[in-house]
Formats: C-alpha cells, structure tokens, sequence
C-alpha cells in the first residue's frame, strides 16, 4: 500500500499538467469540443492583505497558460472586489 501511494504520488509529480503543455494538449485532444470562450471567477482572499494579491495574479497566470496549452482563445477572468484592477 505504502510503495503504490509513493509510486502514485512521483507520477503525478513528474506528470503534472502544469508541467508540461504538450500534456495538456493531449488531454484536451480527446475532448469532442472546447470553448471558444472560457471565463472564471476568482477570489481575492484576506481582503487583499499580505502576499494575496500575488496568489490571485498566479492564479490567473496558471489558467491563462492551460488556456493557451488547451487551445482556449479567450478567457475572461472575474474578481468580485475588483480590488485587484485598481492594485494592478
């Protein structure tokens, strides 16, 4: 049990999606569709105190980067505070 948690966990590492955008690529190619128009809300978190404003912009680099591995040409990233637009 021990030895296939571990083994588990180092191919998810050394296979882990953000890695690797030719992943991703592969995933998304046995999908049917994909949108031409992806948009997601984000939450800024501790009322923007400390580093979170740091945490949100590398959230939203993430998912640009999947977007443009994924082939996904529009995203449209949303922040209820809108804290972060005039921090930006």
């Amino acid at each position: 049990m021990a030895y296939h948690a571990v083994s588990n966990r180092l191919v998810a590492i050394l296979k882990h999606h953000y890695n690797s955008p030719e992943y991703i690529a592969r995933d998304v190619a046995t999908l049917k569709r994909l949108p031409e128009h992806l948009s997601v809300i984000l939450t800024l978190e501790n009322g923007g105190k400390g580093d979170a404003l740091e945490k949100l912009v590398n959230e939203v680099s993430e998912v640009a980067a999947w977007c443009t591995a994924a082939g996904i040409p529009k995203l449209s990233v949303y922040e209820k505070t809108g804290t972060a637009l005039l921090a930006s």
